[in-house]
């Protein structure tokens, strides 16, 4: 699991991720993060930002479990929105 100095890390970079203030800078369109996803984007860059050790398929669910997501997501979807 993750130590206390990595949850600080995450947890302010969620709070950065989601703030007005960082979606109206980064912002091109009104239409840039306004969809709700199973992997939106701040999680999307928090598992990016994980250490994956696992098989990809493994790390989704795990991270899942953590985020207490029901929806089950696949490998070839995560790659999909990776390269979105």
């Amino acid at each position: 699991m993750l130590d206390n100095l990595s949850i600080r890390i995450f947890s302010n970079l969620k709070h950065l991720l989601m703030s007005d203030e960082f979606k109206n800078r980064y912002r091109k369109s009104p239409k840039d993060f306004v969809r709700s996803r199973v992997l939106g984007f701040v999680e999307l860059i928090a598992l990016q930002l994980k250490k994956l050790v696992l098989s990809l398929s493994v790390e989704l669910s795990n991270f899942l479990d953590i985020l207490d997501e029901e929806k089950s997501y696949t490998k070839q979807a995560f790659v999909k929105l990776g390269k979105s």
